[in-house]
């Protein structure tokens, strides 16, 4: 299997749009991958991100392990999950 490791720090997500998911952050992994992908966010703001299906600040899709430290989620807009929608993970 895969392995793929994603580290977001010291970010700022500002008024971003997605059409479908994940208004600031969108990681969707693979079948094989999904023991695999660690996601890691540490002192990141998402403010005022939207979407009009999931996760107005981050959406996950098929994940293994995933942390948030010391972040801030501030207005994000979605259908399901305004600051964060993870899924089969």
């Amino acid at each position: 299997s895969y392995s793929f490791r994603l580290s977001v720090v010291n970010c700022v997500f500002v008024g971003n749009n997605a059409v479908e998911s994940g208004g600031a952050l969108h990681v969707f992994g693979a079948e094989q991958t999904l023991n695999g992908i660690v996601v890691n966010v540490h002192r990141v703001s998402f403010i005022n991100n939207t979407v009009s299906n999931y996760g107005g600040g981050i959406c996950l899709i098929q994940f293994s392990k995933f942390a948030v430290v010391n972040s801030i989620f501030v207005g994000n807009k979605a259908g399901c999950g305004g600051a964060v929608d993870a899924r089969y993970g």
